[in-house]
């Protein structure tokens, strides 16, 4: 399954939509390994994630990481994680003996030398030349339905004799033609080349119902997520994020600080990407900020000024499902959360609603503060970078004597550790008071 965390160490650079990273997909999935899908556009021409590029720096389109392990041939991809995990998931994949290994690799070999290049040749002409707007190439076309028929009469003999192609056990040999095998029989010119041989009909039929590959075709259905859809890339976007979320500094207990400043956080570009935007955001903690806080304890100093909701502010909801997602460990290590300029009505919303949006340990850290004069009484000054214009800011609020509350706990902290975490429809409650 996909993760609801980015802790695990099995990471997937590409788009479903590739027959190569949908064929690693459907692997992981019948072996039930948890993994992290970091889809990194092929056709459209966007600049590549970064940390992709350092793996694959020719941009192939599926990059695999295991561990301190990176591979970039999904048939290998396979290989691995067939042997790896071979004791959960799909048993015998690759076999359970010399003879079945031998048999599989033999059809495997023939799929990855006589049925993948005629198919992707067909599958590139008739579905994507026309998106691409090139000019098919009709002498390739119809040379390619001739070496796949020839493939596929050989298949129908085999599948004669067996249920499937290395015997009687769904195995990788089948499962590596999945993704090419659907593209063909979804495209009126080349559905015939299966419903016409009566064994390969129904082979196909039975490993095309396989639980695994159906939510992988559903993975490729699926609406792209806003890097798809507006191009935002995640250069761009890595770049944002090392400006909004910084470790600088320490308090004056010795304890590494995080420093967020609202107004740099990229809201608008994360959260149009739904889930997707989430799990960039996770990758980035999981990279860059957890490693440097080390398991050790910190503190948050959250830089409020200037955030607009429509820019800069995801949203509670949002908020809640990425501070849920943080392995237990980050969670517990959060000593306070210093919520520089809150203004009156986000205390208010956060008194009134805190408690309810947000896990009592988390809302009992929470303090507010009006000034930058009483965050040096907890950090030494200039042990944290603070922006011009939150300096702005806070000379602007010493005119503003209503606005000094200095340095409190949170408005229910003397409660909240006996408050129950409760679950609520956050998005019920607009960013409208927090500005």
């Amino acid at each position: 399954m996909i993760p609801p965390t980015g802790m695990t160490s099995v990471k997937v650079f590409g788009s479903p939509t590739s027959a190569e990273v949908a064929r690693v997909l459907t692997c992981l999935f019948e072996k039930q390994v948890e993994f992290q899908l970091i889809r990194v556009d092929t056709y459209k021409g966007q600049k590549r994630l970064p940390e992709y590029l350092k793996l694959q720096p020719f941009g192939q389109a599926l990059t695999f990481e295991d561990g301190k392990l990176t591979l970039v041939d999904s048939r290998d991809i396979c290989r691995h994680v067939a042997e790896k995990y071979a004791g959960q998931g799909t048993m015998n994949l690759l076999g359970s003996g010399t003879l079945e290994r031998a048999s599989i690799e033999q059809w495997l070999q023939t799929e990855a030398q006589s049925f993948d290049p005629p198919s992707s040749a067909l599958i590139f002409n008739l579905a994507f030349a026309p998106l691409l707007k090139l000019e098919q190439d009709e002498e390739v076309i119809e040379r390619s339905k001739k070496k796949l028929n020839m493939v596929l009469d050989i298949y129908e003999q085999r599948l004669d004799e067996a249920q499937y192609l290395a015997g009687d056990k769904f195995t990788l040999a089948d499962l590596s033609h999945l993704p090419n095998a659907q593209r063909l029989v979804e495209n009126k010119e080349c559905c015939s080349l299966f419903t016409s041989r009566k064994n390969v009909s129904k082979w196909w039929e039975t490993i095309s119902k396989r639980e695994t590959w159906k939510r992988v075709v559903e993975m490729q259905h699926e609406p792209p997520h806003a890097f798809y859809q507006k191009m935002v890339s995640y250069d761009r976007m890595e770049t944002l994020l090392e400006e909004a979320l910084k470790i600088h500094g320490r308090d004056k207990k010795g304890r590494k600080i995080l420093r967020i400043v609202g107004k740099f956080f990229p809201a608008r570009e994360l959260m149009a990407g739904g889930k997707g935007g989430e799990e960039v955001l996770r990758d980035f903690l999981e990279r860059k900020v957890f490693p440097e806080l080390g398991g050790a304890p910190f503190v948050v100093v959250y830089m409020h000024a200037y955030v607009q909701r429509s820019e800069n502010f995801p949203g509670v909801a949002a908020l809640r499902s990425v501070y849920e997602a943080l392995p237990a460990a980050v969670r517990d290590g959060i000593r306070a959360v210093y919520f520089v300029h809150p203004g009156l009505q986000a205390r208010l919303f956060f008194a009134t609603f805190g408690r309810f949006l947000f896990s009592s340990g988390l809302y009992g850290k929470l303090r507010y503060v009006s000034r930058m004069e009483f965050l040096w009484e907890h950090i030494r000054r200039g042990e944290v970078e603070v922006p011009e214009f939150v300096q702005e800011h806070d000379e602007e609020l010493e005119h503003r004597p209503l606005m000094d509350y200095g340095l409190v706990e949170s408005d229910h902290h003397h409660r909240a550790f006996d408050a129950p975490a409760m679950d609520s429809a956050a998005s019920m409650y607009s960013l409208r008071c927090i500005s």
